[in-house]
């Protein structure tokens, strides 16, 4: 395989102006305008528990292809906002996400969570922590979307149709909170959401409330095995307001793995035609005749980032990843596979 010096100079002559970057923010419309409020049942702190569920209308994920693997959640910061959240790391006892169909028309949303759900799939259960400083405060709005993404610990493959959130939390073991970029539902363009006052809620105290501006990660599998944590995902964004797109900043997550696992960022000029099958059942997304290889070790919360800002040029690569687990029986996970593609 092409060792890292060699392909750092093939990656750095990758693209600028964003044609495909395997993330979607709804509302489309407010992929780069700001919101109109701020919220925070995302965030709250201790004693106050949230449930939340968001309809997305399909036409706000036309980027999306029937099988898409949804591997996270990102949001950011409304305007009001002063200060970068959280000063220090802020952590949930539990934290549970589900992804689902739309089992009613979105108009038709029922009060009752589990009624407005078909084939639900937990995405995440259980702690989870917000590093410090992960919300930035920009000098001009939109604030930036952060690059938390919620620690999916399992792909959700996308159905189609109207797609269905739902987030609970038993509220975060701090004194502090802070209020994430949002809209007005709107059953007519973009979707609903409801909301209820304690964990694990099985019916909404509003008919509607708002709907926050979020950011869907989403890549290409199936990567097929497991490992200690769950999944472990590759995860793909980028800035979506100036100085894009001149010059290009990207940001590559890999998330979810063991503390301190090696492992490395398969990169080929062209998906495989079918996934190739590894031991231990992961597979290979990538065509395995062209790979080029960057090596890395995750940190102690077993993530790995790589912000990079790329000249102009015009080129696609196709990008796959794998790390050691202790508890596999080959011993590394692989991740979904995302698509990079760009253009002046």
């Amino acid at each position: 395989m092409t060792r890292f010096p060699v392909l750092w100079s093939a990656v750095a002559a990758l693209a600028v102006g964003l044609a495909h970057a395997q993330s979607v923010v709804v509302p489309n419309a407010y992929t780069t305008l700001t919101g109109t409020t701020g919220y925070n049942s995302l965030l709250r702190d201790a004693g106050n528990p949230r449930t939340y569920q968001c309809g997305i209308a399909a036409s706000e994920l036309s980027a999306l292809s029937v099988g898409a693997e949804i591997v996270g959640l990102s949001f950011r910061v409304y305007s009001g906002a002063t200060a970068v959240w959280p000063a220090t790391a802020t952590s949930w006892n539990n934290y549970d996400i589900t992804l689902a169909e739309a089992a009613l028309p979105i108009p038709s949303f029922s009060t009752t969570f589990a009624a407005n759900m078909k084939n639900p799939v937990a995405v995440r259960k259980g702690p989870m922590t917000i590093p410090a400083c992960t919300y930035a405060v920009a000098a001009s709005n939109p604030n930036p979307f952060d690059t938390f993404y919620f620690a999916f610990q399992r792909p959700y493959t996308y159905a189609g149709g109207d797609l269905v959130y739902w987030i609970s939390h038993d509220g975060n073991t701090a004194s502090t909170y802070a209020y994430h970029d949002a809209v007005s539902s709107s059953t007519a363009t973009y979707g609903l959401a409801r909301i209820a006052g304690s964990y694990n809620a099985t019916t909404s105290s509003t008919a509607q409330t708002v709907f926050f501006v979020a950011r869907l990660h989403y890549g290409y599998g199936p990567a097929g095995c497991s490992g200690a944590n769950g999944s472990l995902n590759l995860i793909l964004s980028h800035h979506l307001v100036a100085p894009t797109p001149a010059p290009g900043s990207v940001n590559l997550a890999v998330t979810n793995g063991q503390p301190h696992a090696v492992g490395g960022i398969l990169i080929a000029p062209t998906p495989g035609v079918v996934p190739v099958p590894l031991p231990g059942g992961s597979n290979l997304l990538l065509y395995p005749l062209f790979l080029a290889h960057l090596p890395f070790q995750l940190d102690p919360s077993g993530r790995f980032d790589l912000h990079v800002r790329f000249p102009a040029a015009t080129l696609g690569v196709e990008l796959q990843a794998y790390a050691t687990d202790t508890t596999t029986p080959a011993g590394f996970v692989a991740t979904n596979a995302v698509s990079f593609q760009m253009r002046p």
